[in-house]
């Protein structure tokens, strides 16, 4: 795939004390870390800024123990969300040791722009999707922009079954995002 061996490049680079291919990584996936972090923050945007700053440091910090392999992604999107996580309880903490708690749960954050990343993220996610009528389904209602009716109309299925694939197909999405890796 091509987008791994960009990445693997932009690590050995990364390894050896680039800044140019630190820059890389950050603009390359420093906008799905912050969507990421913010989902786990409860959507405080100044904790999930700061958890995302934190990784990239410690990226940069630790680069020489950095392998090419698996993707840098991966690894990348783990730390945030345990960032995020830390950040999100010590806040909770903090707010039950001064009498002042109210429960907030991470709320999953849809952002305000479908950006070129988001988007690829989703296709990826849908291609997971280890049903065939699934995945078509799925496509077809939110890619496409089809009507429940319209794909019943064209793939032969009842209402009800088309329902239940779309209804299928989103919760697997929701969580290839809730755990990208």
């Amino acid at each position: 795939m091509h987008i791994e061996n960009d990445d693997i490049e932009i690590v050995k680079q990364l390894i050896g004390g680039s800044e140019r291919a630190f820059d890389a990584l950050y603009h390359k996936y420093g906008r799905s870390a912050f969507l990421i972090a913010l989902r786990y923050c409860g959507a405080n945007k100044e904790e999930a800024q700061d958890a995302v700053q934190e990784v990239f440091a410690k990226l940069w910090e630790r680069r020489g123990k950095l392998k090419a392999e698996p993707p840098i992604s991966y690894l990348l999107f783990t730390m945030v969300k345990n960032a995020a996580i830390n950040k999100y309880e010590k806040r909770n903490n903090a707010l039950r040791r001064n009498g002042r708690y109210i429960e907030v749960e991470p709320q999953e954050y849809i952002p305000e722009t479908n950006s070129r990343e988001l988007v690829e993220e989703l296709h990826r996610a849908i291609e997971k999707i280890s049903a065939p009528a699934t995945r078509q389904v799925l496509k077809m209602y939110y890619v496409d922009g089809k009507s429940y009716q319209e794909i019943v109309e064209i793939t032969g299925m009842k209402l009800q079954t088309a329902r239940k694939f779309v209804s299928q197909g989103v919760a697997f999405v929701r969580k290839v995002f809730k755990n990208p890796y």
